[in-house]
């Protein structure tokens, strides 16, 4: 059985906001420096100032993407000391699982580099995102291009093995949110245009993780895909960006909160999410919200009255900046 240093829901659903192990959750915190607190969000320690991201947690190491450092992978002790770059090259989509860390490149390039520092791999020339590595096979989005090339073979979902043999492509949609979980892959398709505006036409599709019995599950507008144990958690845009929920059969489709749910990682009964640069957390079922963090009141003022009166700027404004940083 694999060892992983978070989830891959929470890598592609919540960037890696979000990781946990035993009994502490490591996370984004205030000024979104790296902390870790205790489930019962105890003991609160900051355990640096770095911007980060794709956080996994494996043995005494935590892994995670400095963002103002122009995206390189650094770790650092639990304890919080020992902080060291771990690669030296802007890079996304980190997954731990035993004693590798897997990466894109920016530069393009699927990698992997040993735990003990030595022994960098290149998988695969392929350009992507979203990448999930589970039970000895890579998942992504592949980019054909420019982020802005708007062709239909661009952010096609592949897969290949971590060797970096048997290379196959599963569909022929432009495919985000890719999350693989319990033998299918559920992932947002996107047509008609590139940008994430209104005008496009997106869906909630999952097919099985050899490509086949491709299903729209729903018509709704579904970001920041996460999903396990039978169920999917996302943002549904089609309904200004309230947190939701829905069985992976499709049915069943609830909402949890109307707060917008960015950023959504799972930890044992808890969602975590992200709401205008603060974070929260809710029961599965949609009870019982506390609070992680809350940086400005005003900020949050704004979007409310903006969602009361259906207003559509913040999409343009805040939203859109981070989500195109974290995909």
């Amino acid at each position: 059985m694999e060892v992983r240093g978070n989830t891959t829901g929470n890598i592609i659903g919540g960037s890696g906001y979000i990781a946990s192990q035993g009994d502490w959750i490591y996370y984004r915190g205030e000024a979104d420096n790296l902390h870790k607190m205790r489930k019962d969000l105890t003991d609160d320690q900051k355990l640096n100032k770095d911007c980060c991201g794709y956080i996994n947690v494996m043995g005494d190491w935590v892994y995670y993407i400095h963002h103002p450092d122009n995206w390189k992978l650094y770790r650092i002790r639990t304890d919080g000391t020992d902080r060291q770059i771990f690669f030296d090259e802007s890079c996304s989509s980190v997954n731990v699982v035993d004693d590798w860390v897997y990466f894109f490149r920016t530069k393009g390039n699927i990698c992997k580099k040993h735990v003990n520092g030595t022994d960098i791999e290149i998988i695969s020339e392929d350009s992507g995102g979203c990448m999930n590595v589970t039970d000895g096979w890579i998942y992504y989005s592949r980019i054909v291009g420019d982020w802005d090339y708007d062709g239909d073979d661009n952010n096609n979902i592949y897969k290949i093995r971590i060797d970096g043999s048997d290379k196959q492509k599963l569909n022929s949609d432009r495919s985000f949110f890719v999350t693989v979980s319990d033998g299918w892959i559920f992932y947002n398709v996107m047509s008609t245009c590139l940008s994430y505006s209104k005008d496009c036409v997106k869906s909630l599709w999952k097919m099985r993780i050899d490509g086949t019995d491709q299903q729209k599950l729903s018509d709704d507008d579904c970001f920041f895909i996460n999903a396990e144990d039978g169920w999917i958690y996302y943002q549904n845009s089609s309904d200004r960006r309230s947190l939701y929920k829905m069985r992976t059969d499709g049915t069943d489709n609830q909402k949890l909160d109307d707060l917008f749910g960015d950023n959504i990682c799972i930890v044992d009964d808890w969602i975590y999410y992200s709401y205008a640069f603060d974070r929260f957390r809710i029961r599965k079922d949609g009870t019982d919200r506390q609070e992680l963090r809350r940086i400005n009141h005003a900020v949050i003022q704004m979007i409310q009255e903006m969602k009361k009166n259906e207003h559509d700027h913040y999409h343009g404004h805040i939203h859109d900046e981070e989500f195109r940083n974290e995909l």
